[in-house]
């Protein structure tokens, strides 16, 4: 879900399940994540 969008800047919300995997997938800029239950691994396990 698109929530805004300034130039070549978009900001999404997104909810995984619990388990899921999601490839690499740089972007320029970078990403933010915000965790509200469970955890985040990644792909070292940590």
């Amino acid at each position: 879900m698109p929530l805004h969008k300034c130039g070549d800047v978009t900001v999404h919300l997104l909810k995984f399940d619990p388990g899921a995997w999601v490839e690499e997938d740089p972007h320029p800029g970078g990403e933010e994540l915000l965790v509200l239950e469970e955890g985040l691994r990644d792909e070292r396990g940590t």
